[in-house]
């Protein structure tokens, strides 16, 4: 184990599965699993001189391992789909396709690369902040998704509790291969989610169908326009930008404020609220739920060619 002090520490532990890294600072701490999908699966803050989580994580190794599905895939990297194809199929340059790997019902849903084991690239500190460089491969081990891809994760933190989140995806293949990212945090809230103040900087909303793929249509959206309380409201929605870029939610509650922002080729934000209605997943997603088939969103990469994705969470502290 090596600790490395200046304005943030890095505590960094490797052991059998149960790789660690964490970054902690006065106010925020953050940890991050490299082989459990390279997810963010702590982030706790400071009040009241107590560390409270922001976010759902897993309790260990195995639970990440046996609950991933059960718990709604927290902090998970959705790629190279988001969401749900249609029937588990797709058509790509006149081939048809069918995706192998997970689904809560016919439908498969959130992609290949959920589990998947990365690997530390680099590990950057400045003044005020920590980059955290996160690496996996694809090699076409799903017959449904036969292309090749390498896939990085750049996350920067700092003790303002801002993050910024930089996805780039090659194709390291012969061929084009279509691609569709995101990531699927769950924001935790000390009371019911119904006295959340949530805002969505949307004008239209996707109508779905009953197994919560679009339609192709789009309906007007003003609910939320302004933050107001999510009270009994159920959410489990998907609301193109059209192009918009910077703060497009947030989310109000207690003592804190959660800004998120889209910054390079997110198209789409998609909020969901489960059943306990303890928490409210808040997605940045490239293309929309389907996008293999319907081409909302969809990224066509050609041999050799990438794509950086990139957005932004920042928790503030009114005190």
């Amino acid at each position: 184990m090596s600790v490395i002090n200046f304005q943030m520490q890095i505590i960094q532990a490797e052991g059998d599965k149960e790789d660690v890294v964490t970054i902690k600072g006065s106010r925020f701490s953050y940890e991050f699993r490299p082989k459990w999908g390279g997810i963010l699966n702590q982030w706790e803050v400071l009040t009241d001189c107590n560390w409270r989580a922001v976010i759902n994580a897993f309790d260990s190794a195995e639970d990440f391992k046996s609950n991933y599905g059960n718990k709604g895939f927290p902090s998970c990297k959705l790629s190279p789909y988001a969401c749900r194809i249609r029937d588990s199929r797709y058509l790509f340059e006149g081939k048809s396709y069918r995706i192998g790997k997970f689904g809560y019902d016919r439908h498969n849903i959130h992609g290949l690369l959920f589990d998947s084991e990365f690997s530390i690239d680099n590990i950057i500190e400045s003044d005020d902040k920590v980059n955290i460089v996160l690496v996996t491969t694809y090699r076409g081990e799903d017959s449904g998704f036969p292309f090749l891809y390498d896939l990085k994760l750049d996350y920067q933190v700092d003790d303002s509790g801002f993050i910024c989140i930089k996805t780039t995806v090659k194709n390291v293949g012969n061929s084009g291969m279509p691609v569709v990212d995101g990531w699927h945090p769950y924001f935790s809230v000390s009371s019911r989610i119904d006295d959340v103040s949530l805002c969505i900087l949307a004008d239209e909303v996707l109508q779905f169908d009953e197994n919560l793929i679009p339609t192709g249509e789009k309906l007007v959206f003003s609910d939320f326009n302004s933050p107001g309380l999510i009270g009994g409201m159920q959410l489990d929605n998907c609301f193109p930008l059209n192009g918009r870029t910077g703060m497009v939610c947030s989310l109000s509650y207690e003592e804190l404020k959660l800004e998120i922002s889209a910054w390079k080729h997110y198209n789409y934000l998609q909020l969901f609220i489960p059943p306990d209605r303890k928490s409210i997943a808040i997605e940045l997603l490239s293309g929309a739920p389907d996008a293999f088939n319907n081409g909302m969103g969809l990224t066509v990469l050609q041999p050799g060619e990438s794509r950086i994705f990139e957005c932004s969470y920042h928790l503030k502290l009114s005190q």
